[in-house]
């Protein structure tokens, strides 16, 4: 991917994100703060995982988790 197909698909995954969880506010309890939302957009993003990257022997998957650990991202 080219550094703007890498930002147009952060983007564009981002605001399908945020869509659906606002779609969500008026089920959410009204006593949630950002404690409980942090969560809820977490397990909501962690379950986005591709099964590709669920494969934590893949090649790629253990060259992603290097790069986090030896970089600053």
């Amino acid at each position: 991917m080219t550094k703007a197909e890498q930002r147009e698909f952060i983007k564009t995954f981002c605001d399908t994100m945020r869509d659906a969880a606002l779609s969500k506010v008026d089920q959410m309890p009204d006593n949630w703060d950002g404690h409980e939302l942090r969560s809820y957009l977490s397990e909501k993003f962690a379950f986005e995982i591709t099964g590709q990257m669920q494969n934590k022997r893949d090649k790629r998957v253990k060259d992603f988790y290097n790069t986090i650990a030896t970089t600053t991202l």
